[in-house]
């Protein structure tokens, strides 16, 4: 018995095709057969060129090669004036149809090109040849001179259906078709495919779709500081405090406070400017800084330098500047929102809270921090005598991102993930460049992810680093400025603390966890990277926590906010 392909008998064809399936399935077991078999042909560099088809049945044998037939059922007439074909169905009724034979010929040669380019048949000869069947005629001699009678499976077939077979072959080959060239020519025509590679895109858009509202505790927070004006929240990476720090903000001034939005990075500074206005207050109502940024605003406005020597800037001396300058042109607000709290020393928190506040002792101040996130400080200074609220869950992360996220966690109560589900963690245990090439080309050239949700992640400063400006990864360049097409932007943890992607490459691992007596500094510089991705996360280095071997392990809008 042949072997079928599909095995089942199909269902919802005419009763001519399954008049052949049957008589094909009776035919020895060393034929495979084939049944609706559709290919199509697009030429790259030729959008108009989009040909397709369908073989009726294809027959493989490997002392013949591969045999084409176009089957028609009814009562078939041709039309020698016109050249035009006929088949009359059951109830009488006469249909226009194609030429088989012109059919089974445009098959045949588009076959034979599928062959010939396709990656596991290329290597072999496998000869094509075609037939007609009009299984429920009889044929009594040639039709056309294009249609000998040779080239006709006819109902008088069906009696003995291999020597039939065999005469529209014709002659056998002198070298049989090797077993692996069958099994190629199987898999080109009903290939076994299992697609078990995560596609990324289509992950993180479900991951988005069932990504977590603000949580109770957030919603009851915000409400709460309407009768609480001074607090400070703190909170995990993720847990989003820097969108609870920019809602607070919006609430203030809607009910008609100057407000000031204080952080330490440069970064989130210019993306929370770009984000705190939805349009229900003045936009002047939300000042948006970072506080270097801030203290060089205020010594401009006193006719001041913020450094008094710009080629070697004295940044112990920034807050004694700032004071100096806010005494000649004071620069104060009805409230003050401070992100990155665990970023500040004591003497900026005697600015804000004496030079910055109209009303020192009673404006509303609220502050939010991570002590995680603390690298620029040994302790932790932050203002006295104010109520701390927590958040304890991390909800910007997958649940496989949180997991190598508290891996770096340092405090006792470990905060929970309520982040959707998501992809595994990649780990890449290769060199540097070697390992982010691959985990680029990965992302980017196979599944497609834009480049501009991608960013390269290092705790070592550019001059340092083994990813340069410029340096060409494959077909994509790195930079350490805003990218172009074709390029992957490259920043310091320290530089994108605060912020986040929908997919971070941290690289240069090993750097982070050497035993140099700075390992604490670098377990804070992992936390805080690992938690900047979205959606996922890749770990680039020669020695990756938790991979066993070498290579990856898994794989699996623009910026945002939540520190």
């Amino acid at each position: 018995m042949a072997r079928m392909y599909p095995a089942d008998r199909p269902e919802s064809v005419s009763s001519a095709e399954l008049s052949l399936y049957d008589a094909f399935r009776r035919l020895p077991d060393d034929y495979r057969v084939f049944h609706g078999v559709r290919w199509r042909r697009r030429e790259p560099g030729r959008q108009l060129l989009d040909e397709r088809g369908e073989v009726d049945f294809a027959l493989l044998h490997p002392r013949f090669g591969l045999l084409l037939l176009e089957a028609k059922g009814g009562k078939i007439r041709r039309d020698g004036e016109s050249g035009k074909w006929y088949s009359e169905d059951g109830a009488g009724v006469e249909h226009n149809i194609d030429d088989p034979f012109a059919q089974v010929d445009d098959n045949l040669y588009a076959m034979a090109d599928q062959l010939r380019e396709g990656v596991s048949t290329r290597r072999f000869f496998c000869p094509v040849r075609s037939g007609v069947a009009f299984i429920q005629t009889v044929v009594r001699g040639p039709i056309a001179l294009h249609a000998p009678r040779s080239s006709v499976l006819d109902s008088s077939d069906l009696a003995d259906m291999e020597a039939a077979v065999e005469r529209l072959y014709g002659t056998p080959l002198k070298e049989p078709l090797s077993r692996e060239a069958v099994e190629a020519v199987t898999d080109l025509l009903s290939p076994t495919v299992l697609l078990t590679k995560v596609g990324l895109n289509a992950r993180f858009e479900e991951i988005e779709r069932t990504r977590l509202e603000p949580t109770e505790s957030q919603r009851w927070l915000l409400d709460h500081f309407d009768r609480t004006p001074r607090a400070m929240v703190e909170g995990c990476a993720g847990s989003g405090k820097t969108l609870l720090a920019l809602e607070l903000a919006r609430r203030l001034a809607r009910s008609g406070h100057e407000v000031l939005y204080l952080c330490f990075n440069r970064r989130l500074a210019l993306w929370a400017n770009a984000s705190v206005s939805d349009g229900s207050f003045p936009a002047s109502r939300v000042k948006v800084k970072h506080f270097h940024g801030l203290a060089e605003e205020a010594c401009a406005a006193a006719g001041m330098k913020l450094f008094e020597n710009q080629e070697f800037p004295d940044w112990e001396a920034v807050p004694q500047r700032m004071e100096a300058a806010l005494a000649l042109a004071p620069m104060q607000f009805d409230a003050v929102v401070v992100d990155e709290g665990q970023d500040f020393r004591s003497d900026w928190w005697l600015i804000v809270m004496s030079e910055l506040l109209r009303r020192p002792d009673e404006d509303p101040l609220y502050v939010f921090f991570d002590p995680n996130q603390r690298i620029y400080s040994q302790r932790l200074e932050l203002p006295a005598q104010l109520p701390v609220y927590p958040l304890t869950a991390n909800l910007r992360n997958t649940r496989q991102i949180h997991a190598e996220v508290v891996r770096y966690f340092q405090g006792d109560s470990v905060p929970r993930s309520e982040g959707p589900d998501g992809v595994e963690v990649m780990r890449i245990s290769e060199p540097t460049v070697k390992g982010v090439q691959r985990a680029l080309d990965e992302l980017i050239n196979q599944q497609k992810v834009p480049s501009s949700q991608v960013i390269v992640l290092t705790g070592r400063a550019q001059e340092k680093s083994d990813l340069k400006e410029g340096r060409r990864l494959g077909n994509l360049g790195l930079t350490w400025h805003p990218p172009k097409a074709g390029e992957v932007q490259v920043a310091t943890v320290q530089a994108f603390k605060g912020l986040e992607k929908p997919v971070v490459v941290l690289a240069e691992v090993d750097h982070l966890l050497r035993d140099d007596g700075k390992r604490q500094y670098g377990e804070a510089l992992l936390y805080i990277g690992a938690s900047r991705a979205v959606n996922h996360l890749v770990l680039v280095g020669a020695q990756i926590p938790g991979a066993e071997i070498p290579g990856a392990e898994a794989p699996g809008a623009e910026q945002g906010a939540g520190a």
